[in-house]
C-alpha cells in the first residue's frame, strides 16, 4: 500500500463529511491570510517613523498614523481570534465525526470478515488497527489544521507581499518554499518506510499484551510472572535498534531543514540590505522581508512537522487498509433466502473439505432426523466440532451439500441460517454485562417474564437469588467472575430462551464436576425435547441417552447406534468407555 492510497482513503474519509471539511479548510484560509497583516501593519509604522525622522512627516500626522494603525492591529488579532476559536470547535466536531464513522465502518467489516481470520489475528492486533488508524484522522487534521495549509497560504502570501519590494525576494521566497518542501518530501519518505515496519511489530507486541492478559490466571497460578516480563522485556528491546534506525533517518531531514534555512536566510537578507543601502526600501521595507521570511521559515518548519504527522498518518491507517482489503470466502448469494426451518432435518451429502491443504471430510454422509439428538464422540482432531463449523457455514465446503429440512445452507443468508439454531459451547464466554442481558444475547424480542422462565428452566434461580443485584450482576470479562457451570447455566438459558429447534452442544460438561454435570445433564435432557440435537462430547456419559450415537475417526464414521447397542458391538465406543469407566481419562 503506497503512501498516496493511504492518504486518499483518509481524504476519500474525511469527505464523507464535505461540508464540514470544506468550511473548516476555508477558515484555516482566513485566520492564515489574517496572520501576515500584522506584517504589513510592521512596515507602515517603520516607514513612517523613518519619515518622521527625517522631518518629512509632522508629529501630528505621525500620531494619527498610529492611531489608525492601532486600531487596525486591534480588530485584525480580534478577527483572527474569533477564527481559531470558530476553527477550533468546528475541528472538535468534524474529528469526532470522522471518528465515530471510521470506528463503525471497521467494526461492520471486521464482523463480516470469515471465522478464519479470526484464528489466524490475535485480537489484540486488531483492537490496535481499529484504535492506531482512528488516531490518524486526528493527526491529518491536525496536520492539515496547523502546519500544511499555513506554509502554502503563508508562502505564497509572503511572495505577494514582497513583490512590491523587487522582484527577486518574491522569487527567492517560493524558492525556498518548493526546495524545502521537496527535499522534505523525499527525506520524510525514507523515514516514513521505515517507520511502517515499526507499526507492523508494534501490532504484534500489542497483541502479545492481550494474550498475557486474556491467560493471566495461568500466568498466575504456574508462577510465571517473570518469565512474562523477560518475554516482553525481549520483544521491546526492538525499540531500541528501531529507535537509533529512526534517529538516524529524521536526523537527516532535520539537516536538511535547518541548512536550506540558512542558505537562503543568508542570501535573502544580503540582497533585502543591498537595496536598503541603495534607498530603493524603506527601513520598513527591510522589516518586512525580514518578517515575512521567518514567518516562512516557522511555517516551513512547522510543515516539516506537519508532513511528519501526515506520513504517520498514512502508517496508522495501511494496515486497517489492508485488513479491509480482506475480501470474505463465506458470502450470501445473490438473492439467498430466508431459512424455512419447519422439522429440523439435517443432511450431510458426500461433503468434502480440507483447511490448509489436510483433508477433514471426503464424501462424508450423515442424517439427522426431525427431533433426533444425535451425539459426536471421537478423539481430538476426529472431525467433531468442524461439522458444526461447516453446519454454521464458517467455512465453505469444497465439494458436497450440507441441507436444513432439503433446503442447501448455501444458498440461504448466514444471519437467517445461524439465528435458526441455538450453540451451548464448551466454554461459555459472556460479555463483560449482566446476567440478564447475557441471557437476553440474541433474542432481543422477548418479555421479562420469558427471560425469567428461561431462568429457571436453566435452574439459575437458586444461585441469582444470593446476589445482592441478582440478575443484574455484572459477570465481568469473559464472565470471570462466575464458575465453569454458572457460566454453563447461563449459556443454557439463552438456550432455552431463543427456543430454537436445531440445537448444538460442543461438550457441555466436560469441564465440571460430578454433581454439577448432573444438574446440567438434567437441563439438557429438557431442552432437548422434540428438538433436533447434536452433542459434541468426549466425556461419554453425557450422550447415554442420546437416539444415536456417531463414533468419528479421521473424518470417518466408524461406528453408529445406540448406547447400548455400540457396548455390545466391542469396537471404538466399547473401548473408549472401558477407559472412562476404569478410571483411565
Amino acid at each position: 500500500m503506497s503512501f498516496k492510497k493511504n492518504i486518499k482513503f483518509i481524504l476519500n474519509f474525511i469527505l464523507k463529511e464535505k461540508k464540514g471539511f470544506y468550511f473548516f479548510l476555508a477558515l484555516i484560509v482566513l485566520g492564515n491570510i489574517l496572520e501576515l497583516i500584522p506584517n504589513l501593519i510592521l512596515e507602515n509604522l517603520l516607514n513612517n517613523a523613518q519619515l518622521f525622522t527625517n522631518n518629512e512627516l509632522t508629529q501630528e500626522s505621525f500620531v494619527q498614523i498610529l492611531k489608525k494603525l492601532g486600531i487596525l492591529a486591534l480588530l485584525v488579532f480580534f478577527i483572527e481570534a474569533l477564527i481559531w476559536t470558530i476553527n477550533t470547535r468546528v475541528y472538535h466536531n468534524l474529528s469526532q465525526k470522522i471518528h465515530i464513522r471510521y470506528k463503525e465502518h471497521m467494526m461492520t467489516n471486521i464482523l463480516n470478515l470469515d471465522y478464519e481470520t479470526f484464528t489466524e489475528k490475535k485480537s489484540g492486533e486488531l483492537s490496535s488497527l481499529v484504535n492506531r488508524g482512528s488516531s490518524s484522522f486526528f493527526n491529518f487534521l491536525n496536520a492539515v489544521r496547523w502546519n500544511t495549509i499555513s506554509f502554502f497560504v503563508q508562502t505564497i502570501g509572503a511572495a505577494i507581499l514582497l513583490y512590491k519590494l523587487h522582484i527577486f525576494l518574491s522569487i527567492s521566497i517560493i524558492i525556498y518554499g518548493i526546495f524545502h518542501s521537496f527535499g522534505n518530501y523525499k527525506l520524510a519518505k525514507i523515514a516514513n518506510d521505515q517507520s511502517r515496519v515499526g507499526y507492523r511489530v508494534g501490532d504484534k507486541i500489542n497483541g502479545s499484551v492481550i494474550d498475557y492478559l486474556t491467560n493471566i490466571f495461568q500466568i498466575k497460578v504456574l508462577g510465571q510472572e517473570n518469565k512474562i516480563k523477560k518475554s516482553y522485556s525481549r520483544k521491546l528491546s526492538f525499540y531500541k535498534t528501531f529507535g537509533e534506525i529512526l534517529a538516524s533517518k529524521f536526523g537527516n531531514w532535520n539537516f536538511f531543514g535547518v541548512a536550506s534555512y540558512g542558505f537562503f536566510a543568508v542570501l535573502i537578507m544580503s540582497f533585502s540590505t543591498i537595496l536598503f543601502l541603495q534607498g530603493k526600501i524603506l527601513l520598513g521595507g527591510l522589516a518586512l522581508t525580514y518578517t515575512l521570511f521567518r514567518t516562512v521559515s516557522f511555517v516551513s518548519n512547522s510543515f516539516v512537522r506537519g508532513l511528519e504527522s501526515v506520513m504517520q498518518s498514512s502508517n496508522q491507517i495501511e494496515e486497517s487498509v489492508n485488513l479491509l482489503k480482506i475480501e470474505p470466502k463465506v458470502i450470501d448469494i445473490e438473492n439467498a433466502k430466508t431459512l424455512k426451518l419447519t422439522s429440523g432435518k439435517i443432511d450431510f451429502k458426500d461433503i468434502h473439505f480440507k483447511y490448509k491443504n489436510k483433508i477433514i471430510f471426503d464424501k462424508f454422509n450423515l442424517t439427522i432426523k426431525p427431533g433426533e439428538t444425535v451425539a459426536l464422540v471421537g478423539k481430538s482432531g476426529s472431525g467433531k466440532t468442524t461439522l458444526i463449523n461447516l453446519l454454521y457455514r464458517l467455512y465453505n465446503l469444497n465439494k458436497g451439500k450440507i441441507l436444513i429440512d432439503d433446503q442447501d445452507i448455501k444458498d440461504i443468508k448466514q444471519a437467517s441460517l445461524r439465528s435458526s439454531m441455538s450453540l451451548v459451547p464448551q466454554d461459555c464466554m459472556l460479555f463483560d454485562d449482566t446476567i440478564y442481558n447475557n441471557i437476553k444475547f440474541g433474542s432481543e424480542k422477548v418479555t421479562k417474564g420469558q427471560i425469567f422462565n428461561a431462568l429457571k428452566k436453566a435452574e439459575l434461580n437458586d444461585f441469582i437469588s444470593n446476589l445482592s443485584k441478582r440478575e443484574k450482576t455484572i459477570v465481568g470479562e469473559r464472565g470471570i467472575k462466575l464458575s465453569g457451570g454458572e457460566k454453563q447455566r447461563v449459556s443454557l438459558a439463552r438456550a432455552f430462551l431463543s427456543n430454537k429447534k436445531i440445537l448444538i452442544f460442543d461438550e457441555p460438561t466436560s469441564a465440571l464436576d460430578s454433581e454439577t454435570e448432573a444438574d446440567i445433564q438434567k437441563a439438557i435432557t429438557n431442552l432437548v425435547k422434540d428438538r433436533t440435537s447434536i452433542i459434541i462430547a468426549h466425556r461419554l456419559s453425557t450422550v447415554m441417552h442420546a437416539d444415536r450415537i456417531i463414533v468419528l475417526d479421521s473424518g470417518k464414521i466408524v461406528e453408529e447406534g445406540t448406547h447400548k447397542q455400540l457396548l455390545k458391538k466391542k469396537g471404538k465406543y466399547s473401548e473408549l468407555w472401558k477407559y472412562q469407566s476404569e478410571g483411565f481419562i
